[in-house]
């Protein structure tokens, strides 16, 4: 049971009948844009209950989607999202929220290869800068390796749009074209639903004269779960805690 409370934090209950008692695990979420992820921690076991416990659990994620991105609203019809959010996130017309957001890199910048042009490499992170900036750039998004050169191959941008099951990321704004200089670099990522794998990885699906790139990335991400909902509404805001999943492991 996940649901927003009267004073405006989340709780979330997870019970199951034990015996003669029904047990339950009680976290309440609350606001904190200064902890990014955050972490639960142990509050108390009830004494009026043989097997309820309660946690706390403090982060950014806790907040409202509009506080912690701009929310833009996106025309309603056939495909398209309801709502795309400046922090990685979209939310489609039947209220599912998609969130980009595990796919960023903190350490290193993701490596992938140009199946046109061999020598040709890119660089890129996902919803925020490069790890390394790209030619001195700390604005790219996507760095062009080619010939011992890096140019930008786009500019940051939090804004995923939604439609006909695609997710679309576009990073566009970088560096000239080699080919014609009055074109600039622009990087395409369409995120598509695949169960198989939490560990896959963009492919390179088209490239313009080493400067325009549409980039595959197949991932669970992109996959709209018969799962217990992990987003809710209140007093007008959204809140979505799925990026606090882990796909392996647990907290």
């Amino acid at each position: 049971d996940f649901r927003r409370t009267q004073t405006g934090n989340l709780r979330l209950t997870y019970s199951v009948s034990h015996r003669n008692d029904t047990c339950k695990t009680v976290i309440h979420f609350e606001c904190h844009p200064g902890k990014p992820v955050g972490h639960p921690v142990f509050v108390e076991k009830l004494s009026s209950s043989p097997c309820t416990y309660i946690f706390e659990w403090h982060s950014a994620k806790a907040c409202p989607l509009n506080q912690q991105g701009a929310a833009t609203s996106l025309p309603k019809g056939g495909g398209v999202a309801q709502a795309s959010f400046a922090n990685c996130s979209v939310m489609n017309r039947s209220g599912f929220v998609f969130n980009m957001w595990s796919l960023h890199q903190h350490a290193e910048d993701y490596i992938i290869d140009d199946p046109t042009h061999k020598q040709v490499k890119l660089r890129l992170n996902i919803c925020d800068k490069l790890v390394k900036p790209c030619a001195g750039n700390t604005k790219s998004a996507v760095c062009i390796l080619s010939g011992g050169e890096e140019r930008s191959g786009g500019s940051v941008n939090k804004s995923i749009s939604y439609f006909d099951g695609t997710l679309r990321l576009i990073y566009d704004l970088g560096g000239e074209c080699p080919s014609d200089k009055s074109m600039k670099a622009k990087t395409i990522l369409e995120f598509t639903c695949d169960h198989s794998s939490h560990k896959t990885r963009p492919v390179v699906t088209n490239s313009v004269g080493r400067c325009q790139y549409i980039i595959s990335w197949p991932t669970p991400l992109a996959c709209q779960q018969a799962t217990v909902p992990c987003s809710v509404s209140g007093g007008g805001d959204l809140y979505d805690l799925s990026p606090l999943h882990l796909p392996h492991g647990y907290w």
